[in-house]
């Protein structure tokens, strides 16, 4: 059950934090430099982290709804190990930021780029990066209000979908 919630957190966040990565085109090292700085610049690893947290957090209210007979130290441990995990998801030497830089060069300019570290060390810049994690955590809790009372229905049309193509008995 814990390595499904394991499989089920990894993959949910790298939905979420990277959509349609995919490889870009070869940017030269001081695009790829610029990239790398904007992300320091922006927290984007702690963000990252954050995000995962949150969905760890969320996927274990849902199991411990699912499941009030694991003892609480059993989701101590699954939530430090999720912790501690994403947040070394850049940083480690198998991390993601070279695919972050790969996905930033696919969509950006190093104009674009340039222009983003401008704006990120600009007063309001630097207030929308301290304000992002509160804005993602109380956007989290207005996403979770919001579905809480329509997982019931979105769980039973789910199922039937799948039933409906013979996916699931």
């Amino acid at each position: 059950m814990l390595r499904n919630m394991t499989s089920a957190v990894v993959g949910f966040v790298m939905l979420i934090v990277f959509p349609n990565a995919a490889l870009a085109q070869t940017a030269d090292p001081q695009f790829r430099a610029d990239i790398e700085h904007l992300l320091d610049v922006t927290g984007a690893a702690k963000v990252g982290a954050q995000i995962a947290s949150l969905v760890a957090d969320n996927v274990m209210m849902g199991l411990r709804r699912a499941g009030p007979a694991v003892p609480d130290r059993a989701f101590a441990i699954v939530k430090e190990v999720l912790d501690t995990e994403f947040a070394s998801m850049y940083s480690a030497p198998d991390g993601v930021l070279p695919q972050m830089v790969d996905l930033y060069a696919k969509h950006y300019t190093h104009e674009d780029v340039l222009a983003l570290l401008e704006f990120y060390r600009s007063p309001v810049g630097q207030k929308a990066i301290t304000l992002m994690p509160l804005l993602m955590q109380e956007g989290g809790e207005i996403g979770q209000r919001w579905m809480e009372p329509r997982m019931p229905k979105i769980m039973d049309t789910l199922q039937q979908r799948l039933r409906a193509e013979g996916l699931i008995k």
